[in-house]
């Protein structure tokens, strides 16, 4: 049957077509929403359950990715690959 409450978490993201792999913490009927901007960007919204999903999701999409929403996630994944390069430079 139909799960009520489907918790969502949804992410605006722009980035090169190609740096959108799969296995990169979620799948493709994740994204709802996919158009080209421009010669190769892409703009993709996705849905994720958690906050902290979304953080590692576009962690894993690394720098190519810009958070077009919602911007406070920004900051949090700009923190979040702070620390996880300290970790590594130590």
């Amino acid at each position: 049957g139909f799960r009520k409450s489907i918790p969502s978490f949804i992410v605006e993201v722009e980035l090169k077509p190609d740096s959108l792999r799969e296995g990169i913490g979620f799948s493709p009927h994740r994204i709802i929403d996919r158009r080209q901007v421009g010669e190769d960007r892409e703009r993709i919204r996705i849905e994720l359950e958690t906050e902290s999903r979304a953080i590692r999701t576009l962690l894993a999409l690394g720098a190519e990715a810009s958070i077009l929403s919602p911007v406070r996630l920004r900051k949090k994944v700009a923190d979040a690959a702070k620390r996880i390069a300290a970790a590594h430079a130590n």
